[in-house]
């Protein structure tokens, strides 16, 4: 029977050898993905979809404006105070002028 030493170095052994496997087969798995990828010209948004962040994303239209200062609100939110103490939102609404 192999004492608790030996049986640690074995260890060590393969979980070197475990690692190294893991890696090339992993540089193997890359590369056989990326010569897919060009093969049948996929790209890495078809994959994984297209991610919005703060520049592509739209900001939502305005749909009020305070007449005082000019400044506007989406509606979304928490709201400014400016809006919070109106009496009448409808009033502060902006209506598109039609061309």
């Amino acid at each position: 029977m192999p004492s608790y030493e030996e049986l640690l170095t074995k260890k060590a052994q393969l979980d070197a050898e475990l690692k190294k496997v893991f890696l090339d087969e992993r540089k193997l798995a890359i590369d056989d993905m990326r010569q897919k990828m060009a093969r049948y010209r996929i790209s890495i948004s078809e994959l994984f979809g297209r991610r919005r962040n703060a520049e592509t994303r739209k900001r939502p239209a305005p749909k009020y404006r305070d007449p005082a200062s000019g400044a506007t609100w989406s509606g979304r939110g928490k709201p400014p105070v400016w809006i919070k103490e109106a009496t009448d939102r409808n009033a502060l609404l902006i209506v598109e002028s039609e061309t």
